[in-house]
């Protein structure tokens, strides 16, 4: 809460970020999760996911359980259709009960998986590249709350890969969905999906938390 607080009055950074993310469209993709225990005596919970999407820094899945935000995981995805095993260390960023009851969570992976791998993925028919966009991390969104609602203008406290923090003076609800447009490197414009992972009273208004989505989650 506190750190939610301090970012507000912190000017926010500038970079150029490039993201591109892969949705998993093949069952035969495995992930086995471990949950890192507190006590490095213990041994950790293990538990079989499904993989949703994957990108260089992040992984979104679907868990048998709800799992902590902060919580540390290694991440043992198999593919034995070409011979690749990958071991991720993931932090938990998010996590929420979608739409049909099932928990989904959203974690960061570091260090970051090689595009190598990524590409190996695709080429293979086992990931579907659905998002690859290049733009300079913006001071403010044009937000729209609702499918065909009016633009509103939201000062950006923190955007990254990973996910993004705004201001708004609206009382939003965790687990919406909505979009926002921003202006790409080569001047064309690129609407975005995203969706409210918390939200937190600040200063007569509402820090609010945000992951991006996919095409397919929009649907």
């Amino acid at each position: 809460m506190t750190a939610a607080v301090a970012s507000e009055n912190a000017a926010p950074s500038k970079e150029n970020v490039k993201t591109t993310r892969y949705v998993i469209e093949d069952k035969d993709v495995s992930v086995i999760v471990t949950v890192k225990p507190d006590d490095f005596r213990e041994t950790g919970e293990t538990f079989e996911a499904k993989l949703l999407d994957l990108s260089q820094n992040g992984a979104r899945l679907v868990v048998p359980n709800e799992v902590p935000n902060t919580r540390n995981l290694r991440l043992q995805v198999r593919v034995d259709e070409l011979g690749l095993e990958l071991h991720l260390a993931a932090g938990v960023c998010w996590c929420n009960r979608d739409e049909t009851g099932r928990f989904q969570i959203g974690c960061e992976i570091k260090p970051g998986i090689p595009p190598r791998i990524l590409e190996k993925l695709s080429e293979g028919g086992k990931v579907d590249r659905r998002i690859e966009a290049e733009y300079e991390s913006p001071t403010e969104l044009h937000v729209s709350w609702t499918p065909k609602g009016r633009k509103e203008v939201v000062r950006v406290q923190n955007f990254s890969r990973g996910g993004f923090c705004i201001f708004t003076n609206r009382d939003v609800v965790a687990g919406a969905p909505f979009h926002f447009t921003i202006m790409q490197k080569n001047g064309d414009p690129l609407i975005v999906g995203a969706k409210i992972q918390w939200r937190l009273e600040s200063d007569g208004g509402y820090l609010v938390g945000c992951s991006f989505l996919t095409p397919k989650d929009l649907q």
